[in-house]
């Protein structure tokens, strides 16, 4: 059984990596978005050509 003096740092390292996780997620998600759009933006810059000379 966990007594007293264990149950603090364990709640304090486990909100940690919660709290690291979530902003981690967070921050691969805009990145991803960003990217997404930026792929989209040269598919668009790429294909204008490609229509006008075909």
């Amino acid at each position: 059984m966990l007594t007293n003096d264990y149950i603090l740092p364990l709640l304090l390292i486990v909100t940690g990596f919660v709290v690291f996780a979530i902003s981690t997620v967070k921050i691969l998600g805009e990145s991803k978005r960003r990217a997404d759009e930026w792929l989209q933006q040269q598919l668009r810059e790429e294909s204008y050509p490609t229509k006008t000379s075909a």
